[in-house]
């Protein structure tokens, strides 16, 4: 496994079916987001409904790209409804897995991304695999000999993310855009981080883990 030939072909892929992958996550995780600016945005509340709302769409969408990989029906209402079923430890798993990348962030960075790049399997492996308790060990097994690749291959994305995001709200800026176009820029980057990060997680998943784990 190469970081280059990675984000190559994870960039195809998303470009393949980006009006499925976008649709979807989009479909997902706008309810959550009208429901976060009724209550305020920046509440507490606000904050933890589009926090489930990304999770839950990033779930939905994993799911749409193993079904896609399968050549099976694209069906995302039942995608929803597999994801809503395991909500409550699809919710503890990312918070963990955010609290131990944040803190490993808030380190000179570089310890953030690595363990990133060690914990990038866990939502395939909860969702397709079916075992919370042992996801994040499942993980870190599965991406043991090639932990800097992905490091790579993250840290390379990011930057590009980065730096797109950037220029887009320095752009933004520039024009005097505020307020709902800048939460709509904001929004389409969630967009595209949630969608990319699935499909290289799958990519890699796909590649290290058994070809046929029971989906339960």
């Amino acid at each position: 496994m190469k970081a280059g030939p990675l984000l190559r072909e994870s960039l195809d892929f998303t470009l393949l079916h980006w009006d499925k992958l976008f649709g979807v996550a989009l479909g997902v995780y706008m309810p959550f987001l009208l429901a976060a600016g009724l209550v305020g945005l920046y509440s507490s509340f606000g904050v933890l409904l589009t926090f489930m709302g990304l999770q839950i769409a990033g779930a939905t969408v994993t799911l749409v790209i193993w079904r896609l990989l399968r050549g099976e029906v694209f069906d995302p209402m039942a995608d929803v409804q597999f994801v809503l079923a395991r909500l409550f430890p699809l919710a503890a798993l990312s918070f963990l897995i955010s609290l131990i990348v944040g803190v490993g962030l808030v380190a000179l960075i570089v310890p953030g991304v690595y363990l990133m790049a060690a914990l990038l399997l866990v939502t395939p492996v909860f969702l397709l695999e079916g075992n919370a308790l042992r996801a994040p060990a499942r993980s870190w097994d599965l991406t043991e000999a090639h932990r800097w690749t992905l490091f790579t291959a993250i840290g390379v994305a990011g930057v590009l993310i980065v730096t797109g995001a950037y220029l887009a709200f320095r752009f933004a800026g520039t024009l005097g855009i505020t307020g709902g176009v800048g939460l709509l820029l904001d929004t389409l980057l969630n967009m595209i981080v949630l969608v990319f990060a699935a499909v290289l997680s799958m990519r890699v998943y796909t590649e290290l883990a058994p070809k046929n784990p029971p989906m339960r």
